[in-house]
């Protein structure tokens, strides 16, 4: 059938008006899509900020309040409470303390096992055969050595002396192996709170031992009076009143250096007090340099030096080591 022109023109303009619809309909379709995304995206991008934000703050607020809370702990030493930690002698800052593994009261039998140096020992408690416990002698300090390792007849590691670090170590070690190594012994100590012996910054006890002259399972020794060890130790120049830490037997101790003086035993034969101490180490001179004063304070029963405080710039108080600076048998004036 023959179409004329008008109705062949509506065709066309029908076609062209479905064409356009359909890219219309898909520009509007995209742009709608795109809109959406956009509000979505920027949704999320505000509700993130704004956690975001919420977390920063969180995390200053826990920051400023820890920092403050350490200032506070720093100062006062709050939160070191307890057994584990002490202040060390005449200064403000903290120390850990090793937890022993065995607890020692004052009164109790054993036998030592084995010596490390002239100070610290391994002791085995009666009735507990199975396990040796490491100490260390209250009140006096002896001249440190060279270490080798070595094992303890139960086959743990340990160490003992196998030269001089300071002047005398070895023979100090040597000494006190010879005098108490297989010996029973009775320990004596000061106690804390809950009844057992006070313990160093290495978790030792610090102990007074009583040397029986009998070894066990051996023949009877031609002494037959029981010995403090300490104050053998010293008598006989092996050792000093550890004049750093104070101690109840201080003033024995020291009575004790000054026989050993009179006698020149020991290390004493070497010379003067000058000279032999000019042979040990910085560390045990600057301690030393204070003997004197602190016998002195302990002969008369006294307790250990008064400590020396000094202003900080913030206002607050804060305690300082004493320093010495040839005071004492090195001659000088105290600052």
């Amino acid at each position: 059938m023959p179409v004329d022109g008008r109705e062949e023109e509506a065709v066309m303009m029908s076609r062209a008006r479905a064409v356009a619809g359909r890219g219309w309909g898909r520009i509007v379709g995209a742009a709608g899509l795109s809109l959406w995304l956009a509000f979505v995206v920027g949704l999320g991008g505000v509700m993130g900020g704004a956690g975001c934000e919420g977390r920063d703050h969180q995390k200053r607020r826990t920051h400023k309040r820890r920092h403050r809370t350490r200032a506070v702990r720093r100062r006062t030493g709050r939160h070191r409470t307890g057994p584990r930690w002490k202040r060390r002698y005449g200064s403000g800052r903290w120390r850990r303390v090793r937890k022993p593994r065995i607890l020692v009261k004052p009164g109790v039998m054993g036998t030592m096992v084995a010596a490390v140096d002239g100070d610290t020992f391994w002791i085995r408690l009666d009735g507990l055969e199975h396990k040796l416990i490491k100490a260390r002698l209250d009140g006096a300090n002896a001249p440190e050595c060279d270490k080798e390792h070595a094992r303890l007849p139960n086959g743990r590691a340990t160490a003992h002396c196998s030269g001089d670090e300071e002047f005398f170590g070895l023979k100090s070690y040597l000494m006190v192996k010879q005098f108490a190594e297989g010996h029973r012994v009775r320990i004596l100590c000061r106690t804390r709170s809950d009844g057992y012996c006070k313990t160093g910054s290495f978790g030792r006890p610090l102990l007074s031992l009583v040397v029986f002259p009998a070894k066990t399972g051996a023949a009877p020794a031609r002494r037959k009076e029981p010995r403090d060890l300490g104050e053998w130790l010293v008598e006989n120049g092996g050792a000093w009143p550890f004049t750093k830490y104070w101690s109840p037997l201080l003033a024995r101790y020291c009575k004790a250096e000054e026989r050993a003086w009179k006698k020149r035993a020991g290390m004493w034969k070497a010379g003067s007090r000058a000279s032999v101490m000019q042979k040990m180490s910085k560390k045990t001179r600057k301690w030393y340099a204070m003997r004197d004063q602190i016998c002195a304070r302990a002969a008369r029963g006294l307790g250990p030096m008064p400590r020396r405080r000094r202003g900080t710039r913030q206002g607050r108080r804060r305690t300082h080591p004493r320093r010495h600076s040839g005071s004492g048998i090195f001659g000088g004036s105290r600052r």
